[in-house]
């Protein structure tokens, strides 16, 4: 009984010793340059009031030191982050490769930069569709005034089928003929029903083609040397009357 008691005594001082701890303080400093006025053991927390971190010592600190001289010998132990972090200092994985920054602030730069750029070529663009659309309904507009002229000329064609075979007599007055070409600016307004005056006699029966700004028309009338419009010009407008006398 007495040697069970003495090897459970052994046993208990055994555990004693391998379960034994030693308490540590922890101390608030005003700055990271107050000295800590105490030896600090391993193990002392220290925190900074006014930077809010939090430290713990890896290794003796002497009463004289502070924060800032001592910085190796202590582990934040709150290095998480705080929520006053600008987006300058925030980090990002980029786990999809689409930044070259590495920082919330860089990031969202590119795409700022990018999204004005594509507003720009939106703007620019829109303005090319824009013109398009004049364009085609400009466009439009001749190729229903071609398709009048096509016909106009198809019965013309039609009628003068007949005078196609000319005798040598014909032939050689053709010869003698000449074209001319009369443009008129107009500098006011004019109502439907106004004339020109040819700077030749026209020879009728071989016809005048009138055309406003480019485009033929055929709402007009001629006799001798007098052109006669059944639509209205405005300032601006160019007329060119084409003609043999």
């Amino acid at each position: 009984m007495k040697k069970l008691v003495i090897t459970l005594s052994i046993v208990l001082i055994g555990l004693l010793g391998y379960s034994q701890v030693t308490s540590v303080g922890e101390f608030r400093v005003a700055n990271a340059t107050t000295a800590f006025g105490v030896n600090l053991p391993v193990g002392t927390k220290v925190y900074n009031i006014a930077t809010g971190d939090y430290w713990v010592a890896t290794a003796g600190v002497v009463s004289t030191a502070t924060l800032s001289d001592a910085t190796a010998s202590f582990a934040k132990l709150n290095d998480s982050g705080t929520d006053d972090q600008t987006a300058a200092e925030v980090n990002i994985s980029d786990a999809g490769e689409y930044y070259t920054g590495t920082t919330v602030e860089s990031a969202l730069q590119e795409v700022g930069f990018s999204i004005a750029a594509h507003a720009t070529s939106i703007s620019t663009n829109a303005d090319a569709i824009s013109a398009n659309a004049t364009n085609i309904a400009t466009n439009a507009a001749d190729i229903i005034d071609n398709t009048t002229n096509i016909s106009t000329n198809s019965e013309g064609i039609t009628a003068n089928a007949g005078n196609i075979t000319l005798n040598t007599n014909n032939i050689t007055a053709l010869e003698n003929l000449t074209s001319k070409t009369d443009n008129f600016e107009i500098n006011a307004d004019d109502l439907n029903g106004s004339d020109y005056a040819l700077s030749e006699t026209a020879i009728t029966q071989y016809g005048i083609q009138l055309s406003i700004n480019g485009v033929i028309t055929t709402n007009f009338s001629f006799a001798a040397n007098t052109v006669t419009l059944s639509v209205p010009v405005y300032k601006y407008d160019l007329i060119v009357a084409k003609y043999i006398f």
